[in-house]
């Protein structure tokens, strides 16, 4: 009798394994589902957080950089044409970002002698160009940078400095189609020294 009833033990321990196993395969779902939510919602106030300081802080507070005068960002933007001969073009733009927000604005003509201007760049406006360079370097490897049928608009250049002095290749050539260069353009553009070329009547 005891022989006949072993198969059934064998089969009722395969069950109670397999629910069991069930049962914990529930629970680790649960709890990564569980762990995951977390995260997303310490994210979501970390965002909150971030935007909240952000909107409060003064605008041209950058006691963070200790206001210092050295040079953070070089981003250089030639004309690589079409070319307005015979007139006083547009030829090239530097802007020279300072670690205590000076934006210094170098333009140069064909004709016309080289122009500086001096503003104060937004806190935010800066800050905005950090993520974006940081966030080009990690994302630079997906753009497809065959520009070899583009002969003309803007050649950019961007180069980076940390408060010691170390100076950062980022990018040299034409930026179509790279969101986060793209982006800092629109930042600088912003500052009222939008590269246009020039008619001559400047």
């Amino acid at each position: 009798m005891a022989q006949k009833n072993k198969p059934g033990k064998i089969i009722l321990i395969v069950c109670l394994s397999v629910v069991g196993g069930l049962v914990f395969l529930y629970l680790c779902l649960t709890l990564t589902a569980y762990l995951s939510f977390r995260r997303i919602k310490a994210e979501e106030r970390k965002a909150t957080d971030t935007t909240a300081s952000i909107e409060t802080v003064d605008p041209t507070d950058y006691s963070r950089y200790g206001n210092s005068d050295k040079v953070a960002f070089v981003i250089n933007c030639e004309n690589e044409g079409p070319y307005n001969w015979g007139k006083d073009y547009w030829k090239h733009t530097q802007y020279v970002i300072h670690y205590n927000g000076d934006l210094e604005i170098i333009r140069k003509y064909s004709i016309s002698p080289e122009t500086k201007t001096v503003k104060k760049l937004n806190i935010m406006d800066f800050e905005e160009i950090r993520f974006l360079v940081e966030d080009y370097e990690i994302n630079e490897s997906r753009y497809d940078k065959d520009y070899s049928t583009t002969y003309d608009g803007c050649m950019w250049a961007f180069y980076s400095y940390d408060l010691d002095g170390k100076k950062t290749f980022i990018y040299s050539g034409y930026i179509y189609g790279q969101t986060e260069l793209e982006n800092i353009e629109k930042i600088l553009d912003g500052y009222g020294e939008q590269r246009k070329q020039d008619d001559g009547s400047n």
